[in-house]
């Protein structure tokens, strides 16, 4: 059955973002046409990337070893293979497992395709790695890998470092008009940013509307492939209440020690004021020590549940983490489902989802893009 038989009469095309960055010279130029472009590039541009590909591929093989596990090989490749066969990639597809923990999926473009073990074993059935695998071809297709090298992305696959804390008293002293004044203040994250910070301390490689555009297209392919997209996008809803999950219970631990850290800092900047207005006195400085002792434990407390919640987060798969957020991503992939059952693009109401099935649309009944219509 073709898809979007529907849309024989009128094509309505949407200019929904701005490309910066883009891969191809084109997408600058001409942004509403430059997926239809990339999906139709010629053969030998793909060559000139499979090409540089290779080169690249030396350099992985190096950093990590591929599996020894080859019927987890042999099982990456065959359905590699049915979802290139949709996508009609004119190359030939190499995907590669590699030998590692990390839950993480990669592609340095020309058709080149990278799952570490990990992320393979955290998949429960064929139609979630299918839908991981359409997405890296979905990266290859649209020429997403033009804007960056394998060196820059190499960087990112395994995060140096994690976010760091600090929750300090500032204080300043100054004299007006010979009278002594004291500021203080209290320089802590909220539990609501520092979780918002771990969360989103990977940057993605792709830009976020690659990686929607790669989301949508590869949504499409696994879908053509025969896959069932709706158990496939069971992995994003799974990590996402995972996600949620921990953020919650972060939350429910970081919040009464945040107050009680106020709290504790209130009472000191109260004390020690008294202090700084009546130096003589030595019972205020010793009150006011009393207190930031006081506060220092709470801070300790505070900072080591902060980075026993950074740790806990960041065991979220990092191919999930890296990319636009997981309940956005469940969301327009949701769209896409319901458009390809509907088999109408007007059962999506993310300009994203429209854009890329129409594209999709016209490519697959060999239509031309109608660059005055777009507009």
């Amino acid at each position: 059955m073709r898809y979007f038989e529907a849309f024989r009469g009128p094509f309505y095309y949407f200019l929904f973002i701005t490309l910066i960055g883009c891969a191809s010279v084109s997408r600058v130029l001409n942004p509403e046409k430059g997926l239809y472009e990339a999906l139709l590039r010629p053969l030998p541009k793909w060559q000139k990337e499979v090409r540089r590909a290779e080169k690249w591929h030396e350099d992985v093989i190096q950093q990590y070893a591929p599996t020894a596990n080859l019927a987890m090989q042999k099982h990456a490749e065959n359905i590699a293979r049915r979802v290139a066969a949709v996508a009609k990639i004119p190359v030939p597809v190499k995907v590669t497992v590699l030998k590692g923990d990390d839950l993480n999926a990669f592609t340095i473009g020309g058709g080149f395709i990278y799952i570490f073990e990990g992320l393979m074993n955290l998949m429960n059935n064929d139609d979630e790695l299918a839908l991981v695998i359409a997405h890296e071809l979905a990266h290859c297709s649209a020429g997403h890998v033009g804007s960056w090298t394998w060196y820059s992305l190499r960087e990112r696959i395994r995060p140096q470092g994690r976010p760091s804390f600090d929750v300090a008293i500032r204080e300043e002293k100054y004299e007006y008009k010979g009278k002594r004044y004291w500021e203080v203040y209290l320089d802590a994250p909220s539990p609501e940013k520092a979780v918002d910070i771990i969360v989103s301390y990977i940057t993605p490689i792709f830009q976020r509307w690659e990686e929607r555009e790669a989301d949508i297209l590869g949504a499409y392919y696994a879908y053509k492939a025969a896959y069932d997209l709706n158990r496939g996008i069971e992995c994003f809803r799974r990590i996402a209440r995972e996600e949620a999950e921990l953020r919650r219970r972060a939350l429910e631990e970081l919040q009464p020690l945040h107050l009680h850290l106020k709290d504790a800092f209130k009472d000191y900047a109260q004390a020690k004021k008294q202090a700084i207005e009546n130096p003589f006195d030595y019972h205020y400085l010793l009150e006011a020590n009393t207190y930031l002792k006081k506060f220092l434990k709470i801070k300790d407390e505070y900072l080591s549940c902060l980075y026993k919640w950074r740790d806990a987060i960041f065991e979220v798969p990092v191919w999930f983490r890296s990319h636009p957020p997981i309940s956005q991503r469940v969301s327009y992939l949701k769209e896409t489902l319901r458009a390809l059952e509907r088999n109408s693009i007007n059962a999506a109401s993310t300009k994203e989802v429209r854009y890329v099935l129409e594209v999709c649309g016209l490519i697959e009944r060999g239509l031309p893009f109608s660059e005055k219509q777009a507009r």
